[in-house]
């Protein structure tokens, strides 16, 4: 039994190595494999995060990403900590910090950023293949967006509307989604 979950955490440490790397299959193996903790936590959260105007699915984006970030910063050479449970950890601190988000804006979840986001996590990376996918435009708000930024900053930044930011943020979604 030990050697089985052995084989599956070095199976694990394996497919988070490949995504460090770029491999977006690996990305997609991992997400497949804990999708249950994912959607599981995206539900326990839902709930509470539509009185505030936010949907179901922006809230799984936000799970989504935290679960990236995780692999990205996950050091697989501390073996005090499965991957499993740093992800769940990272993922509930993401939600909870956009919870705190949507109360203090009263529902406006656009102005949403992680200031809080854990000093060893590295920022959001966009892979290599999102420069086929995304426009110029929409990978400097991309950018911009997952370093932590509001869409009120971004759109001072870009010297663009807010509600321009607005629309190319839901395009990335839609774009995501896709892939």
């Amino acid at each position: 039994m030990k050697e089985a979950k052995n084989s599956d955490r070095n199976a694990v440490k394996e497919l988070v190595f490949k995504v460090k790397d770029g491999d977006d299959s690996a990305f997609a193996e991992l997400c497949e494999l804990y999708s249950p903790m994912i959607s599981s936590m995206t539900r326990s959260f839902s709930e509470s995060f539509r009185q505030y105007g936010a949907e179901a699915e922006d809230v799984n984006q936000e799970a989504l990403v935290a679960f990236y970030n995780s692999v990205l910063s996950f050091d697989s050479d501390k073996d005090f900590i499965t991957f499993g449970l740093y992800a769940k950890i990272c993922v509930k601190n993401r939600l909870i910090s956009y919870s705190r988000k949507l109360k203090k804006n009263h529902g406006d979840y656009r102005e949403y950023s992680d200031k809080k986001m854990h000093s060893s996590q590295r920022i959001f990376e966009i892979p290599d293949d999102f420069d086929n996918v995304l426009s110029e435009y929409e990978l400097r708000v991309f950018d911009l967006y997952s370093k932590g930024m509001s869409y009120r900053q971004i759109a001072a930044s870009l010297q663009k509307s807010e509600k321009s930011i607005d629309n190319a943020i839901f395009r990335i979604r839609s774009k995501i989604r896709r892939i």
